[in-house]
């Protein structure tokens, strides 16, 4: 969470704000010369397309649950996991592996 506010500002703060002069700028350019306009188009649709990746991150920062329950469990779950690769394999798929050998022998 606190990454992605972090990101958020970042961009809200510095970048969009500076992103949005130059967008400026370069528009009052290409009434000059229009040799620029190229550019200046680019750099606007990426300015929008920032934006937007930026509501987006809003968003996703704005439905990440804050139940400190739940973030136990997590962390729990998680380390579960990890004591399980330690033990059984080094990823998650060699555990898996190595419980359904263990299945089938059980079963034999």
């Amino acid at each position: 969470m606190r990454l992605g506010q972090e990101s958020y500002e970042l961009l809200a703060d510095k970048i969009t704000d500076n992103l949005a002069v130059v967008r400026k700028n370069l528009e009052q350019m290409a009434t000059y010369d229009e040799s620029i306009a190229g550019l200046s188009e680019e750099v606007a649709g990426q300015s929008f397309q920032l934006e937007e990746q930026m509501l987006q991150l809003q968003k996703y920062m704005e439905d990440i649950p804050t139940d400190p329950s739940l973030l136990e469990e997590v962390t729990a779950r998680i380390d579960l996991l990890q004591k399980l690769k330690r033990k059984y394999g080094s990823t998650l798929e060699e555990v898996v592996a190595f419980g359904a050998k263990a299945s089938e022998e059980l079963e034999k």
